[in-house]
């Protein structure tokens, strides 16, 4: 792995988000924006095009980041290539039906913590829990056919260390940036294990990102 040139310097901070710093912020059509290798230590070899990130992200001596270290972390990037678009497509159409037929929207529990949600829909410890188990399933409230606003959805599991995650994903298709290009996937993504961090001011932040993004092509 070779070291970066400079360390990474924060661009602001996120308040209303435990003061997480914003690493990456570029406008959707920015010519030249970052890749995941470019970043981040543990994702040498990931090419996919960075535009945002936020995060209280671990450092290295190396001079990346550490995104496996974040607690709260916010991503936008691009996918052009086929195998990556073609499970990006499949993977929101699966999330969609799940997310249609939850009963439970996010937007109602705005002003609960993440350690609140998760006492919620907590499992007792003799139940055996395994990590990546999922809790519960929240819809995105997303007007209109998907297609044309993208797929959304919410997901509380508990991660690797069995703490409880938020996970928040938008996903959507977008045509190519000319006649002979390829097709693009845009996902922004935000999780968090933070116990302190309130559901509506992490929603809103996503639902910034996801309205802002969207509109980079037109669906196909």
């Amino acid at each position: 792995m070779s070291k970066q040139s400079t360390s990474p310097v924060p661009l602001g901070e996120i308040a209303a988000l435990g003061h997480i710093p914003v690493w990456l912020d570029l406008d959707a059509g920015h010519s030249a924006p970052r890749t995941y290798d470019s970043l981040f230590q543990e994702q040498q070899g990931r090419t996919q095009s960075l535009l945002y990130a936020a995060g209280d992200y671990g450092s290295a001596a190396t001079g990346f980041l550490k995104l496996d270290e974040s607690r709260t972390d916010f991503r936008v990037d691009v996918a052009t290539d086929v195998p990556t678009v073609q499970a990006g497509r499949e993977e929101a159409s699966e999330e969609l039906i799940r997310s249609r037929f939850s009963t439970l929207y996010l937007q109602d529990m705005r002003d609960e913590t993440i350690a609140a949600l998760a006492e919620r829909f907590a499992r007792p410890q003799e139940a055996g829990l395994k990590p990546f188990e999922e809790l519960a399933v929240f819809g995105m409230n997303h007007p209109g056919d998907a297609r044309e606003t993208g797929y959304g959805h919410g997901l509380l599991h508990l991660d690797e260390h069995l703490r409880p995650r938020l996970d928040l994903r938008y996903t959507r298709i977008l045509s190519p940036d000319d006649s002979a290009g390829p097709e693009r996937l845009l996902r922004v993504v935000a999780r968090s294990v933070a116990d302190e961090i309130e559901i509506g001011a992490m929603l809103d932040h996503f639902q910034y990102l996801a309205n802002r993004y969207r509109d980079m092509g037109r669906d196909t």
